[in-house]
């Protein structure tokens, strides 16, 4: 079995605050930018790629960086948060308009 041991952690306000953000961030300016709910049903897969990217990368550099390394880790993760938020967003407002 393979265990998973974390050096660093989060707190849990930091990344709520960046997954709440991602929402906002969607229903505020990304609205705007969305193509047929036909292509975003296709290619859900893209709008994702975001948060695995940031979140992977992140998650290394802030577990094994030290300093300033860190804290760019940290901000990586933040940003996978913001994105996972967004792509909340985006099927929130699939379901509701069906557009």
């Amino acid at each position: 079995m393979i265990k998973l041991t974390h050096e660093k952690s989060l707190s849990g306000s930091f990344a709520f605050a960046s997954f709440a953000y991602g929402i906002i961030l969607f229903f505020s300016v990304l609205v705007w930018f969305l193509p047929e709910r036909e292509q975003v049903i296709a290619n859900f897969r893209v709008y994702m790629l975001p948060a695995i990217l940031f979140g992977f990368t992140g998650k290394l550099i802030h577990e094994k960086g030290r300093g300033n390394t860190g804290k760019i880790g940290k901000y990586l993760l933040a940003l996978a948060c913001l994105s996972c938020g967004a792509f909340l967003g985006l099927f929130i407002h699939t379901f509701f308009t069906g557009k």
